[in-house]
């Protein structure tokens, strides 16, 4: 059974939901094709932040405009709690690129 969240988001009830097996998948290919969000860079979570979008429904300008980073902490931990799969092989990936880019020499 797919899990679920309903959490207050910007005076909105938002639905998180856990991602399929094909979403996920999805969003594997992706990261093949990643550039770093601003919001990656800000929150401190390692699911990027196509996840977050992605899980809840909601489109990029309803994070970015009149919302404190505070603010989007509970959306990021609901998405986590829904999808702790996910969120940990998140972390591993991130786990693992950093170890790749420490052990690429410099060019040149």
């Amino acid at each position: 059974m797919r899990k679920s969240k309903i959490i207050s988001f910007n005076e909105k009830e938002v639905t998180v939901k856990e991602l399929t097996v094909a979403e996920v998948v999805s969003v594997i290919e992706d990261m093949g094709n990643y550039e770093p969000h601003v919001l990656d860079i800000l929150m401190d979570f390692d699911i990027p932040v196509s996840v977050v979008l992605l899980s809840t429904g909601l489109e990029e300008k309803d994070l970015m405009e009149g919302v404190s980073p505070s603010g989007l902490i509970p959306l990021y931990e609901a998405v986590v709690e829904v999808n702790p799969t996910l969120a940990a092989m998140a972390a591993r990936l991130r786990k693992v690129v950093e170890k790749t880019a420490l052990s690429v020499p410099p060019a040149g």
